[in-house]
């Protein structure tokens, strides 16, 4: 699998996205190779992952009722950040729509969500809730799980262990092959474009490529009455190259780690060109 010709460049321009910030950013290849780790004791670190894990969820419900992109729920507003009306499976993860999630996780059932989350590299809450489907209520996973989970969603549904720089691990190796069908995966991506172009992740956008991308918030472990701000994709949509995962440790909310991925990504893409 050819890797992207970066390197240094890709890591130094990762560290100044993530700036001062407390935090980290990873960035790998489509088959888990570190292009770019900054932070790596706080990227191992399991952490909530907000909104991010509603992909997860997404996919279950998918793959256990056998529906597709038109599929439609309706929004009033509750335990959402706004009434989102009639909303299909697309719009509902571009809009991160809680009150979308929370129906489906309800539909799906602890047991089910718990599989598909151990599948993909969360680690389930140890008592089980079903605001676990909106990647709240105990779930966990790291930054650099997150990236390969982003890898996975990018490369067709293969999940490998993250390896090289200073991780451990030095040679590739495949975890596993997601069973998703081809259409659940196509949703996905096809929700986290339009994350980037119009959507919550709208921050990460850079002219002239499509690029996919999911963000999230939750509370702080050590201050609940503080956020993490989270941001997973991949660049370009159509022909992945890279997948980004930021993680900012006390931020307003996800605008600022979508806006820390866009620089990695614009330095990348310059370069490839």
């Amino acid at each position: 699998m050819a890797q992207p010709a970066v390197g240094l460049d890709l890591d130094r321009t990762a560290r100044e996205a993530l700036a001062s910030r407390r935090g980290a950013l990873v960035v790998l290849a489509m088959d888990g190779k570190v292009l770019a780790l900054v932070n790596e004791t706080i990227a191992q670190e399991k952490l909530p992952p907000g909104s991010v894990a509603k992909l997860v969820t997404a996919a279950a419900f998918m793959e256990e009722r056998n529906v597709g992109p038109d599929h439609f729920l309706f929004c009033r507003g509750k335990g959402c950040w706004r009434a989102h009306g009639r909303i299909d499976l697309v719009s509902a993860l571009a809009q991160s729509c809680s009150s979308t999630f929370y129906v489906l996780g309800s539909n799906l059932g602890e047991k089910n969500l718990e599989r598909y989350f151990e599948e993909t590299g969360f680690s389930p809450p140890e008592k089980k809730n079903l605001s676990s489907a909106c990647g709240e209520g105990g779930l966990r996973i790291s930054p650099l799980d997150l990236a390969s989970f982003a890898v996975a969603l990018a490369n067709g549904g293969h999940l490998f262990r993250p390896y090289g720089g200073k991780l451990k691990n030095k040679k590739p190796r495949l975890i596993r092959a997601l069973s998703w069908r081809p259409r659940t995966l196509e949703v996905l991506r096809a929700g986290m474009m339009l994350a980037i172009s119009e959507g919550t992740a709208h921050k990460a956008f850079v002219p002239g490529t499509a690029i996919a991308g999911k963000t999230g918030t939750a509370s702080r472990l050590d201050a609940p009455h503080r956020n993490y701000g989270w941001f997973l994709g991949f660049a370009p949509a159509s022909r992945p190259r890279i997948a980004v995962c930021v993680l900012l440790n006390d931020a307003t909310g996800y605008n600022e780690a979508s806006s820390a991925a866009r620089l990695v990504f614009s330095s990348f893409l310059k370069k490839e060109k």
